[in-house]
């Protein structure tokens, strides 16, 4: 969710209205959050039929599905009234500015911004929803991208010739990626690889085994992303300015 300040910003420096850029990152978020949910789900069953299962992963479980939920709602009523939205933006906002008013001394939210960001938010959905067949190519993806990354942890295993089972993948990528949303640090560090090294122990692996795979496999599915990101943001950072704001559909 933080980054979509970044995209918001960049859109703006580009000439394109935030509006549409802020449409974007949400729906971007909705599509990976239920992409995991839905690989989450098969993980926890599996774990199931293995006596496996215990209350923290479903916990996390439902906690991502009501962010996944949040999520979704907040898109259709961005959709439906840019008033409703900005109501609701503002009473959560007030809720927690009182919240942490106590503790930062200030509010954190500047709810003089919620009608503005629900106009853009509206605005941008309108374009969603004259065209809804193009989100099929971006749910797809958000998909295949889950496939990805359990073959690349299936690839893993291979290179330090571990035998596996599809099961290992999928419950081993689903309760450590459960907790890359669900998690009080950036981007589950700590928690995805604690996560992920139980759930292959308890599958059958030995810990010095599972401890090596699982931080393989975030060293090359989470750290050297913020290296290429860092490079992307630099490449991209070498176009040129838009002189005006795009009033054309994104593509």
């Amino acid at each position: 969710m933080g980054g979509m300040a970044v995209m918001v910003a960049d859109g703006k420096r580009r000439g394109l209205r935030s509006g549409r850029v802020t449409t974007a990152g949400a729906v971007f978020v909705f599509f990976e959050q239920s992409s995991l949910l839905a690989v989450v789900l098969l993980g926890l069953f599996l774990l199931f039929k293995l006596n496996q299962l215990n209350s923290a992963s479903v916990l996390a479980a439902l906690v991502l599905a009501g962010i996944a939920l949040a999520t979704g709602l907040v898109l259709v009523m961005g959709m439906r009234s840019p008033i409703l939205l900005a109501n609701v933006l503002t009473r959560l906002g007030t809720i927690l500015n009182r919240i942490l008013h106590p503790i930062l001394r200030r509010d954190s939210v500047d709810l003089s911004r919620a009608r503005p960001f629900a106009d853009d938010v509206y605005e941008g959905l309108q374009i969603v929803k004259k065209s809804p067949g193009k989100l099929l190519l971006p749910g797809v993806l958000a998909f295949s991208s889950k496939a990805l990354l359990i073959i690349i942890l299936g690839l893993i295993f291979k290179a330090f010739g571990q035998p596996f089972t599809v099961t290992m993948l999928i419950a081993g990528f689903s309760i450590g990626y459960l907790f890359y949303i669900v998690s009080p640090t950036p981007s589950g560090v700590g928690f995805v690889e604690g996560a992920m090294t139980l759930v292959l122990t308890s599958l059958g692996l030995s810990l010095a085994v599972s401890v090596v795979i699982t931080l393989t496999f975030r060293g090359i599915t989470f750290w050297l992303t913020i290296l290429y990101g860092m490079l992307a943001l630099r490449w991209i950072g070498q176009g040129q300015q838009a002189p005006a704001q795009s009033t054309e559909p994104l593509a």
